[in-house]
């Protein structure tokens, strides 16, 4: 898994995020530029602090920390995320993060992004993260 930004226009959404896995030429996976953002922000968010010994304060933490969370951890909750985008993916700017908590418990997270909407939904029953 790595990350390449063009280093001709870094803010302008020309990334590629490698993962594990070939695609049907036998290749590196690789996404681009929308949807190698919203990968890079999914995980930010799924991620357990202390998962990385060289950065320890990496990561939300998203099922582990807010898992029985209600209407008032949202604001701490956006604080977190915005902060942990700013510090660990600065090459993202022009940044807001949205929650909104649904009746069935569900998540609901927006965030624009150099004008660019990433909309995911985390349903704590489930424990999933998906896109809308």
């Amino acid at each position: 898994m790595g990350t390449i930004v063009s280093p001709t226009d870094p803010v302008s959404g020309n990334i590629t995020e490698y993962c594990l896995g070939i695609n049907e030429f036998n290749r590196p996976k690789s996404y681009k530029k929308e949807a190698a953002t919203y990968i890079l922000l999914a995980r930010l968010i799924l991620l357990n602090p202390g998962t990385y010994p060289t950065h320890p304060k990496m990561g939300v933490g998203l099922v582990k920390r807010y898992r029985y969370g209600d209407q008032n951890c949202l604001p701490e909750l956006r604080s977190e995320i915005q902060s942990q985008i700013e510090q660990y993916l600065p090459q993202f700017s022009n940044i807001d993060v949205e929650l909104a908590l649904h009746t069935n418990k569900e998540l609901h997270i927006k965030i624009s992004v150099n004008e660019v909407l990433y909309e995911m939904t985390y349903n704590p029953d489930t424990f999933k993260l998906s896109d809308l």
